[in-house]
């Protein structure tokens, strides 16, 4: 009996996403693992698979993250609110879209002006505006997030930055639609999330747009916490900042189960912690079910 498989057709830009996916957690574990238990064999298995030649030969093509799909419609929403100082922050936003060339083509706005956001380990700041190949994205700086920031100056509104996710529709469960809805819908019943202000599609691309909340994930908090040469006071800090999750990780458990919502991906990456307003944001809304709510322990 014979069996017949069916490879799977992947765009060229995917490809070469996920590729440069695999090599850069591959380079960043083989990293850490050898740093912080050099007799670890993992770190020797995963050196030697970043000198496969296949992999290797990847390394030279220049990757876009985004798609340019031709004829694909555009579509901007932007969200409804019951609570008029909600609304008018809404408002505030849509007006600084209006008033810069956002409209004339929302992916290269997004992709071109958009500064990374530093999110702990997985990403690296200060991306060359220049194209580059893995192998010196690897080298340079990677977008492995989706996650940027937009900045915006105007006369009459002031100055702010917003946030814009990349929708990964490999990754996620939900779609930018149900992502969006749940996070307003957690939003709006207090949940600590930033504050969703829209989605965008456009070329078949899918953005998501936020408040920027100014703070750091946990993850990072934890990395300088292991930094043998941090200052004592700022460990102390942290330390304080550990023993306050247990209360948040109830609060929003509870809150979650009862909207009937779900958070599946509850992870040191999705927390950010506000030392200005002293509070903890849960982000990325994007799987279905419930999942693993992390730990509250330091080393």
């Amino acid at each position: 009996m014979s069996i017949e498989t069916r490879k799977e057709q992947v765009p060229e830009n995917e490809k070469v996403e996920r590729i440069t996916d695999v090599v850069f957690k591959l380079s960043k574990r083989a990293k850490w693992d050898s740093e912080d238990n050099p007799k670890n064999k993992a770190a020797k298995i995963l050196q030697n698979a970043l000198k496969n030649e296949d992999l290797q030969g990847l390394l030279d093509k220049q990757p876009k993250f985004y798609l340019e799909e031709e004829g694909a419609a555009t579509e901007i929403h932007f969200a409804d609110y019951n609570d008029s100082h909600i609304q008018a922050e809404v408002n505030r936003f849509e007006a600084f879209l209006r008033l810069s060339s956002f409209e004339e083509n929302p992916t290269l706005f997004i992709e071109e002006k958009g500064k990374i956001i530093d999110r702990g380990c997985e990403t690296m700041k200060d991306m060359p505006d220049e194209e580059r190949t893995v192998r010196e994205l690897i080298k340079a700086a990677y977008d492995i997030s989706r996650v940027r920031v937009l900045e915006f100056e105007d006369r009459n509104l002031g100055s702010e930055s917003f946030v814009v996710k990349r929708v990964d529709s490999k990754k996620t469960v939900q779609n930018e639609v149900e992502e969006f809805e749940v996070a307003k819908k957690a939003y709006e019943n207090d949940i600590p999330t930033p504050l969703p202000y829209g989605y965008v599609k456009d070329q078949g691309n899918s953005y998501l747009f936020f408040e920027n909340v100014k703070g750091n994930t946990l993850l990072e908090l934890r990395r300088q916490f292991r930094n043998p040469h941090q200052n004592p006071l700022l460990k102390s800090h942290i330390r304080q900042i550990f023993h306050k999750l247990k209360s948040f990780k109830e609060e929003v458990k509870t809150k979650i189960d009862d909207l009937s919502i779900s958070h599946k991906d509850f992870n040191e990456r999705n927390i950010i912690y506000s030392d200005a307003e002293e509070k903890f944001y849960l982000i990325d809304w994007e799987q279905k079910g419930v999942g693993d709510f992390g730990t509250d322990k330091l080393p």
